[in-house]
C-alpha cells in the first residue's frame, strides 16, 4: 500500500483494497504548458486540464529491434558539450556529479535550448525544495518555450508515494508524444 497524498484519517489497521490495476496518469496535448503533480493534478492555478487518455505508468518498453537508430542530434546549449560528445534523439544520458556542480542547470539549459526545435520537454522535479523548483519553472517560462513543456512536481514536501511515481509519470506523459511520432526530452531532477 503506497499513499499518494497525506495520510490524514488513515490509521494502522484500516482496511485497504487493491484496484487490480497499476497507477494511471493523464496524457495528451492538454498537459503542455502546465505544472502538475505526478497524478496529473494541476499545481499552477490555471484550472482543470483536459487530457485525452489515462495511461499506466508501467508498460513494457519497445523491443530493441523495434527501436530506430540514433541519427538526429539534440543541442544542449552547451557548445563545448555538444562539440565533444553529441547527444542524439532516442539516446539516454545520465548526469552524475557532486552537489552544486550544475547538473540541474545543464538539464534546464537543455530544455531552454529546445525553444526553436520540435522537441516536447518534460521536467520532473523529484524531492527538490520548492524554491529550487520555482527557479527552474521561472527559467523555463522566461527563456524557453513553456507552451511545449510539461513540469511534473513531487517536491520534498510531497508524500513518498508521489515522489516514487514521479519519474514514471513524467516518462508516461512523454511517451504519449513519442508514440505519435514526435520527439520528447525528459529531465528527471533528480533520482
Amino acid at each position: 500500500c503506497v499513499l499518494h497524498d497525506d495520510g490524514d484519517g488513515i490509521e494502522a489497521g484500516d482496511t485497504v483494497r487493491g484496484t487490480g490495476d497499476v497507477v494511471r496518469v493523464p496524457v495528451g496535448l492538454g498537459l503542455l504548458g502546465r505544472v502538475v503533480d505526478p497524478l496529473g493534478r494541476p499545481l499552477d492555478g490555471k484550472g482543470a486540464i483536459a487530457t485525452e487518455a489515462m495511461e499506466p505508468i508501467e508498460r513494457p518498453a519497445p523491443a530493441i529491434g523495434d527501436r530506430d537508430l540514433v541519427t538526429q542530434p539534440v543541442q544542449t546549449g552547451l557548445v563545448v558539450g555538444d562539440t565533444l560528445g553529441a547527444r542524439g534523439r532516442g539516446q539516454r544520458e545520465l548526469i552524475i556529479g557532486d552537489l552544486a556542480i550544475g547538473k540541474t542547470t545543464l538539464g534546464i539549459d537543455t530544455i531552454i535550448s529546445q525553444k526553436t526545435s520540435d522537441i516536447i520537454c518534460v521536467y520532473v522535479a523529484v524531492g527538490q525544495k520548492s524554491s529550487s523548483i520555482r527557479r527552474a519553472i521561472d527559467a523555463i517560462q522566461a527563456r524557453g518555450a513553456p507552451e511545449r513543456c510539461i513540469v511534473v512536481v513531487a517536491s520534498a514536501a510531497s508524500s513518498p508515494g508521489l515522489q516514487w511515481i514521479a519519474p514514471f509519470a513524467g516518462f508516461t506523459m512523454a511517451e504519449y508524444f513519442r508514440d505519435r511520432g514526435q520527439h520528447a526530452l525528459v529531465v528527471v531532477d533528480d533520482l
